[in-house]
């Protein structure tokens, strides 16, 4: 059972606004029993992660709806729910309970970890000369690495107003130099076009990079046809110059397209760690008629390759993790990393 903390995290994730569509659904008792059909009923006829996570979600229902009966109390039933989701490893997931201030999210493990390892202090005032925010992009700071010809962004979210004029504001001011380090570590995500478009500046070609379907029948590989998406060069002042992606566990949904959209280009380099594995757009809040709340992805996402990356994530060339001692010594090591490759790749003191 997680804390009101986990608010927080729901947030960050942008789970209740940012990647939301419309299902609709119809609703039932409030026994426990009832609750339990309500929650598994409807992700089985709208869940859009089932099919290509190959999950068997009746077998599921064999495993956990003879868990719970008529004397089932709300915390058995918590546990029950809980487990039930965690089934799906999904950080798009989750159910709540605001009357109690609690909310257990699926596929949640290894975020606290993530969030002790990286440090957005230590990086300014150890690694940077200089940084600033963007005006329209609360979340998106940028500057440069001290004593050294390297433009540095990072997001903490993926969302904010016209994002093609910000990145050109950005590289209007750091496009100069001889690369970029893009980080988008402890990232809970946001808007998919806004990876997209934030991105294109990045770009060198058009590039096919991933392909969404909404699901949209009772069977669980029932979908719409594909949409396509495809990084978009302008060939007006795009940076292909050698640019680093940085991401880590915390690198979730709208921060994994951009993950996608950047690592399309050959003169980009992933390195740290493997991203979360949730990339789905998801349907509104679901309401119970307990008080409880739950949500889930609607959306099957596959990469260029036709490959669902739903649990798996966005691999970097190079591995390399924070660990919680290291910020407390004060040293990002994957930040470090960035640096020594771009000085033995391509001479960039």
């Amino acid at each position: 059972m997680k804390t009101s903390t986990y608010y927080i995290l729901l947030v960050l994730l942008g789970l209740f606004i940012s990647c939301q569509k419309t299902v609709l659904g119809p609703t039932l008792g409030t026994s426990p029993e009832s609750i339990f059909e309500q929650v598994w009923t409807d992700f089985d006829l709208h869940c859009g992660i089932l099919h290509p996570k190959a999950i068997n979600w009746d077998s599921l229902y064999t495993v956990y709806r003879p868990q719970v009966s008529p004397e089932t109390t709300a915390a058995e039933l918590w546990s029950v729910l809980s487990h039930l989701l965690d089934e799906l490893d999904d950080e798009h997931t989750f159910v709540g309970n605001p009357g109690e201030d609690q909310v257990h999210v699926s596929g949640s493990t290894g975020i606290d970890y993530a969030i002790q390892s990286f440090s957005r202090s230590l990086i300014q005032e150890k690694y940077l000369s200089y940084s600033t925010l963007h005006p329209w992009a609360e979340d998106l700071e940028y500057g440069q690495v001290k004593d050294k010809s390297i433009g540095y962004i990072y997001l903490s979210d993926v969302d904010g107003y016209q994002p093609a004029q910000i990145i050109d504001d950005v590289l209007a001011e750091i496009g100069q130099h001889q690369a970029i380090i893009f980080d988008v570590r402890n990232n809970g995500g946001g808007q998919g076009d806004f990876a997209r478009l934030i991105t294109n500046a990045f770009a060198d070609a058009s590039r096919l990079v991933m392909t969404e379907q909404v699901r949209n029948g009772p069977e669980h590989d029932a979908f719409e046809s594909k949409v396509e998406l495809y990084t978009e060069s302008d060939n007006q002042n795009q940076f292909t110059k050698p640019v680093v992606l940085l991401t880590d566990r915390f690198s979730v949904s709208g921060a994994e397209h951009i993950a996608l959209y950047l690592k399309s280009n050959s003169h980009v380099t992933h390195i740290g760690g493997t991203t979360a594995g949730a990339f789905s757009t998801t349907g509104n809040r679901r309401f119970l008629p307990n008080g409880w709340e739950y949500q889930y992805p609607i959306e099957m996402n596959l990469d260029a390759e036709g490959k669902s990356l739903e649990g798996i994530g966005v691999i970097p060339d190079i591995e390399i993790n924070n660990t919680p001692e290291d910020i407390a010594a004060g040293q990002d090591l994957v930040f470090e990393k960035a640096l020594s490759f771009l000085q033995e790749k391509y001479g960039i003191k």
